[in-house]
């Protein structure tokens, strides 16, 4: 029987047998990935407003049918099921895709009895296999510049895997240190290092396997990489706790071994499992449910604009703009709960709603926008509300909430939508901007369903 791989982290490719496959559209292939990593069956209106959202409905269809003859005809099988209304994958099909190996692998450590936020011997296997599966980033290298509905979608699926990398790349630098395997663990923290260069505690988690495996000046190094670092990207100095582990190392009182022998040797029958509890809170999956108004903050324009810029320079801008965005939303009573690269986003409602929330909103995004403009940087922002799931983690002691779902989506999908400057709501508004500056106090939201193709009626636009 016929086997199709779609390998989706790292550059898209597809094979039949062991054989690539070539699919002549971009848009195919973006089809392809959708339905895969959704699982679902989609209806035939829903992929349009996805990769054709500024066509009509005619156009649209039309447009559809094109790219899935294109696909059928690549794919040469009964991989997709199709009918009048809907498309999805075959599920009696023998497919194979990376993603859900990599989310295979990273469950089996919850089959070991103990919390995901622990790690224990037996998750190294399924650890270590998970990070070798990831190739690269999510499609790495592709894009649609004429669907930013798939371009938003694309983006959030990135940053999740790359966030589920970091913590397997994590708790595997705490299983090789436990086990005295030192080398190891610094090739994985070094790759941990590598998705987030201005991380000060994955520098000092290096600083310290040096340390461990002999390595003095190795130690040092890192210690004013990571100070050379936070100075060109961000203009500050280490924290006061990453100086007094330099110092420690170089004064030679070398951090206690994280060696743990019970790592080193088989379990002997009847003894309890041995469990290391990671940094990481995970996300379990218990969710609550809250309204909220939700502000997608874009800079991204501003990248452009600018072209080739280092990865420090890039940092400096976003924390810039990282100060600018938490000083507005909290004037409001809001806060940041994820930074996405460019894109923050931040949420008023998160203990308690208030009717007032939207146009609250919409002054912090005023606001934030004058704030960015000062600085230079070119500022876009979408503001929805609506019910949204607060996935909660594992650390009672320290609660964290991460917003998911499709107003999340919304608004981030109206922010990339947004000309320089503009804001753009699920709100509709009745309001102006004063002689001041100051938006008027008259201000009322209607609920509306918002369609990538309607610019009238059901959405905001606000420009100073």
């Amino acid at each position: 029987m016929s086997c199709l791989r779609l390998n989706l982290l790292g550059p898209p490719r597809i094979e039949r047998d062991g054989e690539p496959i070539k699919v002549d559209t971009r848009k195919a292939v973006a089809l392809l990935a959708y339905v895969a990593i959704t699982g679902e069956s989609h209806r035939r209106d829903s992929l349009v407003n996805l990769l054709w959202p500024e066509y009509d409905h005619t156009r649209g269809r039309a447009a559809l049918r094109r790219t899935l003859c294109a696909l059928r005809k690549a794919l040469a099988g009964g991989w997709l099921e199709v009918d009048r209304e809907s498309i999805g994958l075959n599920p009696r099909a023998d497919i194979w895709l990376d993603i859900d190996q990599f989310h295979s692998q990273l469950a089996q450590c919850l089959t070991h009895g103990h919390p995901a936020s622990q790690v224990c011997p037996a998750c190294t296997v399924p650890l270590t296999a998970a990070v070798d599966l990831y190739r690269g980033d999510f499609m790495d290298g592709f894009d649609l510049k004429d669907s930013f509905n798939f371009d938003d979608w694309q983006f959030f699926q990135a940053d999740g895997l790359r966030r589920e990398l970091a913590g397997a790349l994590e708790r595997l630098v705490l299983c090789h240190s436990a086990q005295g395997e030192f080398d190891s663990a610094i090739r994985y923290a070094r790759h941990w290092l590598a998705l987030d260069r201005l991380s000060e505690p994955v520098h000092c988690q290096l600083m310290r396997l040096y340390a461990w495996s002999g390595q003095r000046s190795a130690a040092l190094r890192q210690y004013q990489e990571c100070a050379r670092i936070l100075k060109s990207a961000l203009g500050v100095s280490p924290q006061e706790s990453t100086t007094a582990l330099y110092e420690a190392i170089q004064e030679g009182r070398t951090p206690a071994s994280p060696i743990d022998r019970r790592f080193q040797r088989p379990r002997e029958r009847g003894q309890p499992e041995v469990y290391l509890a990671s940094k990481v809170p995970p996300v379990v999956p218990d969710e609550e449910k809250r309204f909220v108004t939700v502000v997608c903050t874009d800079m991204s324009g501003s990248f452009q604009a600018i072209g080739d810029i280092s990865s420090e320079g890039e940092a400096a801008l976003i924390r810039r703009f990282l100060e600018v965005v938490e000083g507005g939303l909290a004037r409001y009573g809001g806060q940041v709960d994820r930074v996405l690269r460019g894109r923050i986003l931040g949420v008023l409602g998160t203990t308690r709603t208030h009717e007032g929330d939207p146009e609250l909103a919409v002054r912090a995004a005023i606001d934030i926008r004058k704030e960015a403009e000062r600085l230079g940087l070119s500022v876009t922002a979408g503001i929805n509300t609506g019910e949204v799931c607060f996935s909660r983690t594992d650390a009672e002691e320290n609660r964290e909430f991460t917003l998911l779902g499709t107003v999340v989506d919304l608004a981030a999908r109206l922010a990339g939508k947004a000309r320089a400057g503009q804001i753009l709501g699920r709100v509709f508004l009745q309001a102006r901007l004063d002689a001041g500056g100051r938006l008027s106090e008259h201000l009322a939201t209607i609920p509306s369903r918002i369609s990538s193709k309607s610019s009238r009626g059901d959405r905001a636009s606000i420009s100073g």
